[in-house]
């Protein structure tokens, strides 16, 4: 199963956060990206998904925009938060 169909299916709250970390780690490039990509702390949810997707959001290709959705959509769900333990352990595998 690809990551794309992966992320349209049923998923543990485990595979959530690998696959939001994932998705981010394409993105990143400020600060706020860095600390949830590297720690799981979201300060500020909305804020989070603009920085990563806000300026590239239109030109992506609809299986991405579909993981950016997504990923806005953890981190809504997800709320403010500090730092995760073993953040940094998890990934798509």
């Amino acid at each position: 199963m690809n990551f794309h169909t992966r992320l349209t299916h049923e998923l543990t709250e485990l595979d959530r956060k690998e696959c939001a970390r994932a998705i981010a780690s394409w993105y990143y490039a400020g600060p706020e990206g860095y600390v949830f990509v590297s720690t799981g702390a979201i300060h500020d949810p909305t804020r989070l998904w603009r920085d990563l997707a806000g300026d590239v959001y239109q030109s992506e290709t609809a299986n991405n925009r579909l993981a950016l959705d997504m990923l806005g959509t953890y981190l809504v769900n997800a709320g403010k938060r500090g730092p995760q333990q073993g953040w940094s352990d998890r990934w798509v595998r």
